[in-house]
């Protein structure tokens, strides 16, 4: 919970000055009206499918896109928290308290390329770890939700399809 904080705080002052904003304008321009694979081009694009109901709730809200890369921030540190949170729960099962705390806080702290913020990077890490621990349980539910997280960890990264098709 205090790393999560910290995490806060430290969303205010910033992750990234290049890609941040272009993530969020990939569902912009979804928003706007633009069309998967014939209006956009981008490898990743699908990533912004995911993360347009949230920009749609930010700008019905909000009225504005003023704040809108502050608010992916705090979506972000949101969604790893509690990630994380069922993370420790799933591995403190199997693992002592130590090697599982540890787990969740690397899962909460490890934003690739250090941009904190709802990216196709960082979802996909964060989706595709959480569908594997939860298909670890060996439960129909634990099956069922890790299939839906590894299909968002594919549309947030389609070329982790291969990793599907490995298993």
């Amino acid at each position: 919970m205090l790393t999560a904080c910290a995490l806060i705080i430290r969303a205010f002052y910033g992750f990234c000055q290049s890609d941040e904003a272009f993530y969020i304008s990939t569902a912009k321009r979804l928003f706007e009206g633009d069309r998967i694979f014939i209006d956009e081009w981008f490898p990743t694009q699908l990533s912004g499918v995911i993360i347009l109901p949230f920009y749609a709730l930010f700008v019905s809200l909000a009225k504005s896109t003023v704040g809108i890369i502050l608010y992916f921030r705090l979506l972000y540190i949101l969604i790893s928290f509690l990630i994380s949170c069922d993370a420790y729960m799933i591995l403190h099962r199997k693992y002592s308290e130590t090697a599982s705390l540890c787990a969740a806080l690397f899962m909460l702290l490890f934003a690739h390329l250090n941009i904190g913020s709802m990216s196709y990077y960082t979802m996909s890490f964060e989706f595709f770890i959480f569908s594997m621990l939860l298909i670890s349980m060996h439960s129909g539910r634990g099956y069922i939700s890790g299939g839906f997280f590894f299909a968002l960890a594919v549309l947030s990264l389609p070329s982790l399809v291969i990793a599907f098709t490995a298993a």
